[in-house]
């Protein structure tokens, strides 16, 4: 099985412990040092861009709850399996708290951020476009996301949902 599909094995249940294996055991080796890495930046960003620094240390409560989604998905990978007695850990949960982990960080991040957009000569007000222009984009992507939303939600149904393509062995 290529690394591509182990992510969405472990979020199906197409019974794949292969996919599992490999997804826990990455998780486990990259994870405390993405934890180590992100504390480093914070350091160096303390001496660096301190306006960035107290923008996030404004924001503490979103890097704390970043934090604590980042050890329980760490934790999920070591508790009991409710459905499978033989396996450990809970990826379905640890991939939604990593998912709600990096929406806190980035949220604490881009907010630390305003209102530059590039420090010290783009503010968020000098950057935006002619109104005109910026109707023209919006109306043009909201059409977009017409466009192409039904088709996620067929090929989410097509290879998501579908048991039959979950129960076919790649060989």
């Amino acid at each position: 099985m290529n690394r591509k599909n182990v992510l969405h094995k472990v979020l199906t249940d197409s019974n794949e412990i292969e996919a599992y294996t490999i997804y826990r055991r990455d998780a486990l080796i990259i994870g405390p040092f993405a934890l180590l890495s992100s504390i480093l930046i914070m350091v160096t960003m303390r001496n660096e861009a301190r306006w960035l620094y107290d923008g996030m240390i404004a924001r503490w409560p979103w890097l704390a709850a970043s934090i604590i989604l980042f050890l329980l998905a760490g934790g999920a990978l070591f508790l009991p399996s409710w459905k499978k007695k033989n396996r450990r850990g809970i990826p379905r949960l640890a991939v939604v708290a990593i998912v709600l982990q990096y929406f806190c960080a980035s949220y604490a991040y881009g907010k630390a951020h305003l209102p530059y957009m590039i420090y010290p000569n783009v503010t968020i007000e000098s950057g935006f476009t002619h109104p005109n222009t910026f109707r023209a984009l919006f109306v043009t992507y909201i059409v977009g996301f017409a466009i192409l939303f039904p088709g996620f939600i067929y090929f989410w149904r097509l290879f998501m949902k579908d048991r039959r393509y979950l129960a076919n062995d790649e060989k």
